[in-house]
């Protein structure tokens, strides 16, 4: 989602399609999933910087 950052604002909608399946989304829609996952790589990514490796 890092794409949604370099919406230009005169950009109103974004059309994604998987397969057969489309899928719309605002400008605000875009914003909240983007938000949504950088939240979840951030917790990723601190999941895995807090692991303990064992040898």
């Amino acid at each position: 989602m890092s794409s949604t950052r370099a919406l230009p604002e005169t950009t109103s909608f974004v059309v994604l399609q998987f397969g057969d399946d489309h899928y719309s989304f605002n400008r605000v829609q875009c914003q909240a999933l983007q938000v949504h996952y950088q939240n979840l790589a951030d917790k990723r990514a601190a999941a895995a910087s807090s692991a303990i490796y064992c040898c």
